[in-house]
């Protein structure tokens, strides 16, 4: 995001609605997070309003990320066979055509009564998800539906189609839409509540109570709006888990020419690996990313950085490492190992999503059991590259 300082950036997550009339209004939620703390929480605006609202944003001097709630393109194969080369593209083509899709829910699309799932979207097939889909569920357990899933329950291809042609009036507006573009000082990402609020049953009120009595940064008075409405949930969630990621989503970058992510779209999502190993007078190690793209980061005495590379796993790989760290019991690792009697020498920490579980755990001169076996692990899931 530029060169934007992202302790002033300001969160806003949307919770779509793919309702017609009215009712959307009601359905679709705002949140606003600035400095950590939920500065807005409201609904009553249509799709279209909530465009301009956000459009307008553009203008301004401060740095705003918005995260909105529906997929920003199909899979690959569809849009190349209705001859769209980029996003923007696709985004044309629904705003021409998209309302007759959900009127004639022709296949690919589904969900409608009597228009059942085609044989190579049911699982275990895969026609119907673009990439950042299966590694979204690869990566953490959960499942995102498709987009060309219309009707029936947990269908987002609606709220899709009917948020897609927004992309390119906020394009215009000046708002860089992640990945296809550059990200700027007024940028656009995809987001999935689910992996932003991890596990609640969010259709139980007090479930979403006690969830948000545990959150920083929540007043009582949007505690309670939040605990009332799933949709409210999920934007005041999604917004806060945002701002927490904030470093994050700065050092966004736009995806690699080629990449069928710059037709697709790619849901963000705080990286679901994030380790380091290292000490000030020797080599050091860090390692984020996911299942398909990791930063890689090698520094040598004094941390100085000796070298950077992007890598891109082996198919396989990322399961192959899961299983490994399922085999060491790293999941069953503390929250910190520490050696008080050594002081500098070697630290280290592991912070890993995968299969819907998570852990953190860090430490100094003071390892879990099998650390050795995790780290050998994570070195052959880098194609070899140390991390030791």
């Amino acid at each position: 995001m530029g060169s934007a300082d992202p302790t002033d950036l300001r969160c806003i997550a949307v919770d779509w609605s793919g309702r017609a009339g009215a009712t959307q209004a009601r359905h679709l939620w705002s949140a606003v997070v600035e400095g950590g703390e939920l500065v807005e929480l409201s609904s009553g605006r249509t799709r279209a309003e909530v465009s301009a609202w956000l459009a307008g944003m553009a203008g301004e001097p401060e740095p705003v990320v918005v995260g909105l709630d529906f997929t920003f393109g199909l899979p690959a194969w569809f849009g190349r066979a209705r001859g769209c080369a980029t996003a923007p593209d696709v985004w044309r083509l629904v705003s021409e055509e998209g309302e007759e899709w959900l009127r004639a829910c022709d296949a690919p699309f589904w969900g409608r009564p009597g228009k059942r799932c085609p044989g190579d979207q049911a699982p275990p097939g895969t026609a119907g998800f673009r990439a950042t889909e299966l590694a979204v569920k690869e990566s953490t357990g959960f499942a995102p539906r498709s987009a060309f899933q219309i009707g029936g329950a947990g269908a987002v291809g609606t709220g899709s189609l009917r948020g897609m042609p927004h992309l390119l009036e906020l394009q215009r507006a000046g708002f860089a839409v992640w990945p296809f573009d550059e990200p700027g000082l007024h940028t656009v990402v995809e987001i999935y509540p689910r992996v932003l609020t991890g596990k609640v049953d969010k259709s139980d009120p007090d479930a979403r109570a006690r969830y948000l009595a545990q959150v920083p940064g929540v007043t009582d008075e949007f505690a309670h709006t939040a605990s009332k409405s799933e949709d409210a949930f999920d934007a005041a969630v999604s917004a806060l888990a945002m701002d927490a990621h904030a470093r994050d989503l700065a050092r966004l970058s736009r995806a690699a020419v080629g990449d069928d992510a710059r037709l697709e779209g790619e849901i963000w999502q705080p990286p679901p690996l994030r380790a380091s190993i290292g000490g000030y007078m020797g080599s050091s190690y860090y390692v984020e990313g996911g299942p398909v793209r990791v930063t890689y980061r090698r520094s040598e005495r004094g941390y100085q950085l000796a070298e950077e590379r992007e890598v891109t796993p082996e198919p396989g790989a990322w399961d192959e490492l899961i299983d490994s760290l399922d085999a060491v019991g790293v999941w069953a690792w503390d929250v910190s190992y520490r050696d008080p009697s050594i002081l500098d020498g070697t630290s280290w920490s592991f912070e890993i999503g995968a299969r819907g579980r998570r852990v953190e755990s860090r430490g100094s001169n003071a390892y879990p059991p099998g650390f050795d076996a995790a780290c050998a692990a994570m070195s052959r899931f880098l194609g070899g590259l140390e991390f030791r």
